[in-house]
């Protein structure tokens, strides 16, 4: 098939669900089908991705300007995308868009939705990734006052609605859990969703042969990601104390890029801050246990894959582990709260038998359900039913 990939950056570095999504299956799938990709950038197109698609088209993403009449602010408070078209990107795609050109559009991301032509020409598949919806009521229940969850109520009513908008006329969409899915079906319950959970290149995240410190808890994320940084600071605010009085010299690694304000804050003698860096493996390597004590966001969390992949012992919030092939006590530890979250960190560090008994079937989940090969034949099943699909719609039958 001819493919247009059309999505709201470049996919790369592979720092993000998204990129990595789109740079493993077109890694996997160019040697059937032939990739275009159509995407916002403002920097010169990374080498790797030249080598993995056929013809790269690049459009200056449009900034959305401050205005200060009071009508234009009222009309972009109750605007139902925070984005706005490319009147040169629309342009390209109304031109280029035609079974001349394409066999299907692969959108990933949300970001571009809006400058998607009014007029369907093509089998249209939009790989969602993760449910907007479903996040923000993540945020509303976590929400500490009245305030704030009138705006983040407000949010999650615009989500809803722009799903419906602008997705309703897929002819499937993709999400990365079912959980993700069953809110997409709320917004879009037309439409066929289909779960293509993410993956993780198996070769690259590999079991370290390195000695791992004696008790060095690990979160790794971007850290400029609200999830992330909640995350962050209730591990070390509310997890680490309890830790620290059956393990006094317990330590905690926060890795990942752009830390916030409130995550630089974390920093002291037992609690380090990475920032950027370029390859997690080490850092994984020298940690004992993996925490994940996630209590936002949604989607499937691709640093409990890495983790697994590992052979890291992994413990996890229910909020981290929505989508992925847990077995409790066998290749993860889930808990919820502070106190029992600490509890099993401890256990699993003084616990040898069962920190190898995580790692290694943490690691069999990963070759048996994960691996990026296996997740790519499944997406290219999905490009030859939705193009099935589009035109057994379109001939009336």
């Amino acid at each position: 098939m001819r493919i247009l990939v059309l999505c709201d950056r470049f996919p790369f570095p592979l720092y993000n669900g998204q990129n990595l999504r789109i740079y493993h299956y077109v890694t996997h799938l160019s040697v059937k089908h032939q990739f275009d990709l159509v995407c916002y950038g403002d920097s010169e197109i990374p080498p790797a991705l030249r080598k993995i698609f056929h013809k790269i088209k690049v459009f200056k993403k449009p900034e959305i300007k401050r205005s200060s009449s009071f009508l234009k602010k009222i009309k972009s408070t109750f605007s139902i995308s925070r984005s706005i078209p490319s009147k040169q990107m629309n342009h390209w795609l109304n031109k280029h868009l035609s079974e001349k050109n394409y066999d299907l559009l692969w959108m990933s991301g949300i970001g571009t939705a809006v400058s998607l032509p009014k007029v369907k020409k093509l089998p249209f598949l939009a790989d969602i990734v993760d449910s907007g919806p479903l996040e923000y009521w993540r945020f509303l229940r976590a929400a500490s006052n009245l305030i704030k969850k009138i705006r983040i109520g407000k949010s999650l009513i615009q989500e809803a609605l722009f799903e419906y908008y602008f997705f309703r006329k897929a002819d499937s969409c993709t999400v990365v859990s079912e959980l993700d899915a069953r809110y997409l079906r709320w917004t879009c319950p037309r439409v066929p969703i289909h779960t293509i959970h993410n993956g993780v290149d198996e070769n690259y995240f590999f079991p370290s042969e390195k000695e791992q410190d004696p008790a060095t808890i690990i979160l790794e994320g971007s850290m400029e990601f609200p999830p992330n940084i909640d995350a962050a600071c209730y591990l070390v605010q509310d997890i680490l104390p309890y830790v620290q009085q059956q393990i006094p010299e317990a330590k905690v690694i926060l890795v990942g890029r752009d830390p916030s304000p409130d995550v630089l804050a974390l920093v002291k003698n037992n609690v380090i801050v990475t920032g950027f860096v370029e390859d997690i493996r080490p850092y994984l390597a020298q940690a004992t246990v993996f925490a994940c004590p996630m209590r936002k966001g949604a989607g499937i969390k691709n640093k409990i894959l890495q983790a697994w992949a590992m052979g890291k012992p992994i413990i996890a919030s229910p909020t981290a582990v929505g989508g992925l092939s847990v077995r409790e006590g066998e290749n993860i530890l889930i808990r919820s709260g502070a106190k029992e979250t600490a509890n099993a960190i401890v256990e699993v560090i003084k616990n040898k038998i069962l920190q190898q008994k995580l790692a290694e079937e943490g690691r069999k989940t990963i070759c048996t359900h994960y691996t990026w090969e296996q997740k790519a034949k499944e997406l290219d099943l999905l490009f030859q039913s939705t193009v099935d699909l589009f035109y057994k719609k379109n001939s009336g039958n």
